[in-house]
């Protein structure tokens, strides 16, 4: 039912990770590359099934994204897409009473909750301070797949999941490589 449907803003990690590449055609999406005939075949479990999902590639010159300026930091990531929302849900007016989650994988665990801040933020100032054409945002959820949100101690434990420590571990933890990885 899409004229129904939620809204969701699909990111994928990297950085520079392209999320169309990425969510669109090997992940999420409505269809999937399919190797062997070199053709995208339909995908059974797509996500679109449910919401309809904006696959927006980040930031600025990753993926197939162009333009003159670019993120330098997490904040101004999370201003440029609060942009491209705002634009989006004027042309798109429909989309502007659904419900929107905003979801990401690896890097996009440091996106998502940035993005999600300052849309948080931006509405509040709406309520108190109504600026003309700009729109809040109905924003319902966060969701972080894989998410990289702090690699020093994720990276770290890696060894202890492949190697014993985590549910279906793919080695033992006397493998000759999980004593290479531990040394």
């Amino acid at each position: 039912d899409p004229e129904h449907a939620p809204l969701m803003l699909w990111l994928n990690g990297g950085p520079g990770g392209s999320t169309i590449a990425s969510g669109l055609l090997f992940e999420n999406g409505p269809c999937r590359f399919s190797p062997q005939t070199n053709t995208t075949v339909h995908n059974s479990y797509g996500w679109n099934e449910k919401v309809n999902i904006i696959y927006l590639e980040q930031p600025v010159g990753t993926g197939f994204s162009h333009g003159t300026g670019s993120s330098t930091t997490l904040a101004n990531l999370a201003e440029d897409v609060y942009a491209f929302l705002q634009l989006w849900m004027h042309r798109f007016p429909e989309y502007a009473r659904v419900p929107l989650h905003i979801a990401g994988e690896s890097w996009g665990g440091h996106y998502v909750p940035n993005i999600g801040s300052y849309i948080d933020q931006q509405n509040d100032r709406l309520v108190y301070a109504p600026h003309p054409g700009q729109l809040e945002l109905k924003l319902a959820s966060l969701t972080l797949a894989n998410g990289l949100t702090e690699p020093l101690s994720q990276f770290e434990t890696s060894v202890d999941y492949l190697c014993g420590g985590g549910p279906y571990p793919p080695y033992e933890a006397d493998d000759r490589r999980c004593k290479a990885w531990r040394a």
